[in-house]
């Protein structure tokens, strides 16, 4: 017997609404229904971890304190993987409506931390990109289902470092099983446990969209070129199968939080350049934005395909360890008034704030972050175009409680510049780097909603007014 949910919510992580539309015609289910009710484009801040916690809190970024799966910690002046244990939150927004009665199933919900869930049955870690914690659900009934499917997603974890082209064969193809061992799963689920509102967030689309997408402008990617279209195929018959499984009478959400595109990032001259910048500032001399590190070194010099061994085989406080090592270690805090942090797509940097950091040497009232932030951006590239877009200042001037566990400064770069590996500085400083994360594409900050069989249900316009969304199709428009 199938409970078939009121609503079902399908997340397509980091799906990218453009590429589902260039490529309609072999993406039927998704485009039956955008075709019924056109996507609405969703607002969405440029901090790529924040995406889900804003989602799920109805809260932005300055709001919840989340920008990624590892923060920075004032007080103990390292990165720490994002744990309630040190960081607060809200509450999720289906955990008020179980308390109310709703029958709520959340599955794969990224940035989903254990808490008192109002009686909704959730699971967590099984096969998301972001694997923010180990697997686990709160209904031991419900887990043993999810682990007689399979106790591990196929999808794995993602090791920031170059591949070779099996290392690209073994991605694409445990995406794919992965996602449609997820559809059985979640099929499975409707079967068996009843559920008015189904959450599941597909988070194969946001691996896929990282690692395989497309480069037609390089004749030497080792990316196949329909590689990533093979994956929203399968998501694509996914949804096919999911709709089909609630019926017609079925609400369906089909939303992402934000999309994908060719990998924009130049993260990996972050640091360099915050090191020029600051020879630049007369209040800043002989002060140093770098430090010897004994981890970064060695990510700098040890081949990829040894670090993706030692990543799959250590466990995953080790790699927590390497990364806030290779970040935050190294450096003599009296001397260093900033540093660069993980940028993903957009550069980051934390400024070493007095009576906020616990080594704090820059005093909030000055200039610095300014003074730093023109330094970004006189930087081109060696063809003289603007390597940074724009700046901004989300601890200091987004106005939420917890925008100071935020970076400092934020920088978009080009959105018409590819891989760069150097920038200059007017001055004649010259920075060198090679992105080596292996991630051919990266996040753009637009998100999208599309609805079927609910013609009259408000659109949101913002990520965080999806759960509103979820209410209003529930019949329980009160928060």
């Amino acid at each position: 017997m199938s409970h078939r949910p009121k609503v079902t919510m399908i997340g397509i992580d980091a799906g990218d609404i453009d590429f589902i539309e260039q490529n309609a015609g072999v993406l039927p289910n998704m485009t039956s229904i955008l075709a019924e009710r056109p996507a609405q484009r969703l607002a969405v801040e440029p901090l790529s971890g924040a995406v889900w916690p804003t989602f799920m809190y109805e809260a932005t970024p300055d709001v919840h304190g989340i920008y990624h799966h590892i923060q920075w910690d004032a007080e103990r002046m390292r990165l720490r993987r994002t744990h309630p244990d040190w960081l607060g939150y809200s509450v999720p927004f289906w955990r008020p409506l179980a308390k109310s009665g709703v029958k709520v199933l959340a599955f794969d919900v990224p940035f989903l931390f254990r808490g008192d869930s109002g009686g909704a049955i959730e699971i967590a870690n099984w096969g998301s990109h972001d694997l923010v914690d180990d697997f686990w659900c709160n209904d031991p009934a419900t887990a043993k289902i999810v682990t007689s499917f399979a106790p591990r997603h196929p999808m794995k974890f993602e090791v920031p470092v170059d591949k070779t082209p099996s290392d690209l064969a073994e991605i694409h193809d445990g995406i794919i099983s992965g996602l449609s061992l997820k559809t059985d799963l979640v099929c499975s689920l409707m079967d068996q446990v009843d559920s008015e509102l189904f959450l599941v967030a597909y988070g194969e689309t946001h691996r896929a969209g990282h690692i395989l997408w497309p480069e037609p402008h390089r004749n030497d990617s080792q990316v196949p070129a329909t590689a990533l279209l093979d994956v929203y195929k399968e998501l694509d018959k996914a949804v096919g199968r999911i709709a089909d499984h609630i019926g017609p009478e079925g609400k369906l959400v089909l939303f992402a939080l934000h999309g994908m595109a060719s990998n924009q990032s130049q993260s990996h001259l972050s640091a360099g350049m915050l090191t020029s910048a600051l020879s630049h500032l007369p209040g800043a001399k002989g002060m140093t934005g770098d430090g010897f590190g004994v981890i970064r070194a060695l990510r700098k010099n040890v081949p990829a395909s040894i670090q993706m061994a030692i990543a799959r085989a250590v466990p995953r406080a080790v790699r927590d360890y390497v990364v806030s090592r290779e970040l935050s270690a190294g450096y003599n805090w009296s001397q260093t008034p900033m540093i660069s942090l993980d940028g993903d797509l957009c550069g980051y940097w934390r400024a070493n704030i007095k009576g906020r950091e616990k080594e704090g040497l820059v005093a909030a009232d000055d200039s610095f972050l300014d003074d730093i932030a023109a330094e970004f951006m006189k930087f081109e590239t060696p063809d003289n175009q603007k390597l940074v877009k724009k700046v901004h200042f989300p601890a200091r001037d987004w106005p939420g409680a917890r925008a100071d566990c935020l970076p400092d400064i934020l920088a978009e770069w080009n959105p018409d510049l590819l891989a760069v590996d150097a920038a200059v500085h007017p001055s004649g400083d010259r920075v060198s780097g090679h992105r080596s994360t292996g991630r051919t594409g990266n996040h753009r900050f637009v998100g999208f909603c599309a609805i079927r069989g609910a013609p009259d249900a408000k659109m949101p316009k913002h990520i965080k007014e999806l759960g509103a969304l979820a209410r209003e199709l529930l019949g329980k428009p009160q928060a």
